[in-house]
């Protein structure tokens, strides 16, 4: 049964094949960031926490030169697969190439500018240096890692990166024994610049071995397609991409000053542990949009519209109803695990935890609407959409870190993705269902969705009346009981069933 539903010559198979592999790469990545935060606070303290939470989130926000490519790359590649189009594959790739290196280049030259950031996030005197020299040595992580992006939009956009997510998977186990290791010989900080060498070539060496089992790598640089009317063209699709790149790294780069420059480098430790479980939490919901965003792209390319819309509402309701009552989970049991975590090391605010059960919600109906208009090629909503949400933020985030007061400043970190996608994306999406007939929340999971939104209402009345931990663990546990009768059962019948071609 399980082997038929991972059939790799399906859609159904490959989006399986990817979600699964995908997971356990999440999963390495849980165990990864849990580890490396008791590892850092033993062997040099929070400050250190802090200023490399600040180092990882710059050299990451660095990436904004991606432009868009990337997710640009995954859907102009799929069409000429579907088409069989060999040439014009090669093409794309090519040009995809050399604007990535160039890329990657100059991410390289941007690490040099570590210094200019030290007043702007008011990092003290004694750290400047290190924190320069750190900031150098990721952004070279980051840079050699640019060219081999077109690799793995061709692996994405054919919906065979399997095997790239359980590599990286590894990769990250053992990069987190380096870690420790590294830790316990005084290096320091840069025991994780060594993990993120290992890392990075542990990912680009598998990128290139999987493309050259696949297709060959002669067949992409035998001949030279690079044309300038090709880049433009690239570049004019990439830049509606690059909209929700630029504003999501600009909302980064703006939460992490605003953090630093308020609330200290403590703020910043303190808010990357107490929205780790959330993040988490959104990153295994978001892995649903992203391994499905090839295939359904792929029907859009055949002119299975209607087929394209009923996925597409499926998916959406099915992901935003788990959303739901994994908020409950965060909402009631964050704190326990914050503190569990840390060992009270790190002081996390009661309040904050509903503020961060709302944001994953906000977070998953932002990103599940945000990545249909992209399958869909709205372009208005693809490009405005992220710019609406992100002014919605910056407007909430300052007034609230005026204030002075972190709780309020979590607040408007959740109620942003919330907004803009209640109005925005929902405009983008409905004329493209009511055209079909159909709806955005298909019948069979409005149930899951009205159940979970009670129990996340009740949640946050627990919360508000400060009730005990075992009042809060009694509540998450009937959440489970609930969700399994709602979904259990369907998903016997999904598993019993022969999986579809489509």
């Amino acid at each position: 049964m399980f082997v038929s539903l991972l059939n790799s010559r399906t859609r159904t198979g490959r989006f399986l094949r990817t979600l699964s592999s995908s997971y356990f790469l999440l999963l390495a990545a849980t165990v990864y960031s849990l580890g490396v935060v008791p590892v850092i606070l033993t062997y040099t303290g929070k400050t250190s926490l802090g200023l490399w939470a600040l180092v990882s989130q710059f050299g990451t926000y660095l990436t904004l030169l991606d432009a868009g490519l990337s997710g640009a790359c995954i859907r102009q590649f799929v069409g000429p697969i579907v088409r069989n189009d060999t040439g014009e594959l090669v093409a794309k790739f090519q040009n995809a190439f050399i604007v990535s290196c160039l890329q990657g280049l100059l991410i390289a030259v941007a690490g040099l500018g570590g210094g200019i950031l030290v007043p702007w996030l008011a990092i003290p005197g004694d750290q400047a240096m290190f924190f320069t020299a750190l900031f150098a040595a990721q952004c070279l992580l980051v840079a050699i890692e640019f060219p081999f992006r077109p690799f793995n939009s061709l692996l994405l956009a054919q919906q065979r990166f399997e095997f790239n997510y359980l590599a990286t998977a590894g990769g990250l186990i053992i990069s987190l024994g380096l870690v420790w290791f590294g830790m316990a010989r005084g290096w320091g900080l840069w025991s994780l610049i060594i993990a993120g060498a290992f890392q990075a070539g542990v990912k680009t060496v598998v990128s290139t071995l999987c493309v050259a089992r696949l297709w060959g790598l002669r067949r992409f640089f035998t001949e030279v397609h690079v044309r300038m009317q090709t880049i433009q063209h690239l570049f004019l699709e990439s830049g509606s991409f690059f909209s929700g790149t630029f504003f999501g790294t600009l909302g980064g780069m703006a939460q992490s000053t605003l953090l630093s420059r308020w609330f200290g480098l403590e703020g910043v430790a303190s808010w990357n542990v107490g929205s780790k479980a959330a993040n988490l939490l959104f990153q295994l919901l978001s892995k649903f949009f992203e391994s499905s965003f090839a295939g359904l792209s792929e029907l859009y390319e055949a002119g299975r519209a209607d087929l394209l819309l009923r996925r597409l509402s499926q998916l959406f309701g099915w992901v935003l109803g788990i959303s739901l009552f994994a908020a409950v989970g965060v909402c009631l049991l964050n704190h326990s695990f914050v503190h569990f975590w840390t060992r009270a090391r790190v002081d996390w605010p009661l309040g904050g935890d509903g503020a961060m059960a709302l944001w994953l919600v906000g977070l998953t109906l932002s990103r599940g609407l945000a990545e249909q208009t992209k399958i869909l090629l709205v372009w208005r909503w693809i490009r405005f959409g992220p710019a609406v949400e992100f002014g919605i933020w910056i407007c909430l985030g300052f007034f609230f870190s005026q204030a002075g007061q972190f709780p309020g400043y979590l607040v408007s970190v959740a109620l942003a993705p919330m907004m803009a996608a209640g109005v925005v994306y929902f405009l983008g999406l409905r004329n493209q269902y009511a055209a079909m007939g159909l709806s955005l929340l298909p019948k069979e999971s409005r149930l899951l969705i009205w159940t979970g939104g009670v129990f996340f209402l009740v949640s946050i009345l627990l919360l508000l009346t400060n009730q005990s931990v075992g009042v809060h663990v009694v509540g998450a546990i009937l959440a489970v009981v609930v969700f399994g009768c709602l979904t259990i059962p369907r998903m016997r019948r999904f598993l019993s069933s022969t999986p579809p071609a489509g």
